[in-house]
């Protein structure tokens, strides 16, 4: 009757041992996921302040429609952008491309400017992650 005892004990540890360490890996899974699309999301909203950097520079200068490409330290990471002429669309408007690196992730965001109303208007953009 005591080894039975024993014996229904340990496999009770055992079961309660394995359920554990399988908790802990599923936290260590999720934790490892919420770190990447944190590295990810901040990538992206860096890249979308590289294009408000740029229609600051471009400002209200119509004839602006090119500039090489500026490099921007962040806390967070670094933003570069730049501008080309797009003629093909609209005389008087610019694409911008505009990459944030953050935590090793990189995140490109290309955005079409128009040239209305006095001033430089982002009139699109797409994420290339």
């Amino acid at each position: 009757m005591g080894n039975s005892k024993i014996v229904m004990m340990s496999s009770v540890y055992v079961i309660l041992g394995m359920y554990s360490l399988n908790s802990r890996s599923e936290e260590s899974i999720h934790f490892e996921c919420g770190y990447v699309n944190a590295h990810s999301t901040s990538a992206e909203d860096i890249a979308r302040t590289g294009l408000l950097l740029a229609l600051t520079k471009m400002g209200s200068n119509k004839s602006l429609h090119t500039f090489a490409v500026e490099h921007r330290s962040t806390d967070g990471g670094i933003i570069s952008f730049s501008a080309e002429k797009h003629s093909t669309l609209l005389p008087d408007s610019s694409i911008i491309t505009s990459r944030g690196i953050a935590g090793g992730d990189t995140v490109t965001v290309v955005g079409t400017f128009i040239f209305d109303q006095g001033r430089w208007r982002i009139s699109s953009s797409y994420f290339w992650p």
